[in-house]
């Protein structure tokens, strides 16, 4: 058995959650045997022993799981993806946390694997031409009546591309009269993204929220961009839209800007997920057991209070789909409390009219 990588250090969802549900049933693996399976309870109790983010839960876990092993609990087990499964479930029951899973994957061919530590250009190219044909998490941007600018956008992508998809949607909706961001199915991505993002609302660089990793005993701060291509939008009032798919660097995202009250949060509360993930795979014979550990502790700088297993609560409650309706009257409404224009302040009181006859 070996370690074969270390797969990922992002505050992001992907393919893994965001519930994290492991599927039961053979991969068509071989068997594994008394001693394999101590390997492999070895090799993941000492990733969540060294790394997990909370201390006492990562020594629960750990003891937790070695008790099952010595008392025979995993003896009937003999198929990987079964006992990956076994493993995920009992891990989550001494402490739930929505960014941790264990799997097992089919073995990586060693001729696949680079080494120079380069990526395949084709799959890179592969994973850009994906990442394009969803605008990089973009779906929408339109100007709602009442000139109130709305953006959907799924994902916190990275990069160079993402970033341009992101500054052309926020520059889009910058003359609007206020924003209203929909993150109703965002699970979400990059901290890069929240950070760029997050530049178009403050005038000057703000610190959003604070890390703590435990394994390098440090804590790492996080500030939104100083600078943004196109017009900044800091006057007009911020929405954003959630529920309970709302996850990881989309909760972080939104627990900035209500932690930082630059904006209204409307929805329902979101799901929870407030630790930052490093993935690590441990190479057997025809198969490889895939852990992904929670490594961060995300957090208000100002009162140590974070979102993990909480979630960001609303301003507005309401079902996730009336959300954009009850933000679009929001807004409209706050709009015609400050318009002293009577013909602009009819045209406003029309389109809340529309809104409030849905």
């Amino acid at each position: 058995m070996r370690i074969i990588s270390a797969l990922f250090c992002l505050l992001l969802v992907s393919s893994w959650a965001p519930a994290l549900a492991q599927p039961a049933g053979s991969g068509g693996f071989p068997p594994i045997d008394g001693p394999t399976r101590a390997a492999i309870v070895d090799s993941i109790t000492a990733v969540i022993d060294s790394v997990y983010v909370l201390e006492e839960p990562a020594k629960r876990i750990v003891s937790g799981l070695r008790k099952n092993l010595d008392d025979g609990a995993y003896d009937e087990i003999t198929d990987p993806a079964v006992f990956a499964d076994r493993l995920y479930e009992d891990a989550q029951a001494i402490n739930h946390d929505g960014h941790f899973g264990i799997r097992a994957l089919p073995p990586v061919d060693p001729e696949m694997v680079p080494t120079d530590g380069e990526e395949d250009p084709a799959e890179v190219e592969r994973r850009r031409r994906i990442y394009r044909t969803m605008n990089y998490g973009f779906r929408k941007a339109e100007i709602l009546p009442g000139g109130i600018g709305y953006v959907r956008f799924d994902q916190f992508a990275h990069g160079s591309d993402a970033f341009k998809a992101a500054a052309a949607a926020m520059n889009f909706v910058s003359n609007s009269n206020a924003v209203i961001i929909d993150l109703r199915n965002n699970g979400g991505g990059s901290a890069s993204m929240i950070r760029f993002v997050a530049g178009y609302f403050f005038e000057e660089n703000e610190h959003l929220i604070n890390w703590d990793i435990r394994a390098q005993k440090k804590t790492v701060q996080s500030y939104s961009a100083d600078f943004v291509p196109g017009q900044l939008i800091t006057e007009q009032p911020l929405y954003i839209l959630t529920s309970e798919r709302t996850f990881s660097a989309a909760e972080e995202f939104t627990f900035d800007m209500k932690h930082l009250e630059r904006a209204t949060i409307v929805g329902s509360t979101t799901g929870g997920g407030g630790h930052t993930v490093a993935g690590y795979a441990f190479d057997f014979d025809g198969f490889r057991m895939s852990i992904r550990v929670p490594y961060g502790r995300a957090y208000n700088p100002e009162n140590n209070e974070g979102w993990e297993g909480v979630g960001v609560t609303p301003h507005i409650e309401v079902p996730a789909d009336q959300a954009l309706d009850a933000a679009h009257a929001d807004a409209l409404a706050k709009l015609l409390d400050a318009e002293e224009d009577d013909e602009f302040r009819a045209r406003l009181e029309w389109d809340k009219l529309e809104i409030d006859r849905r």
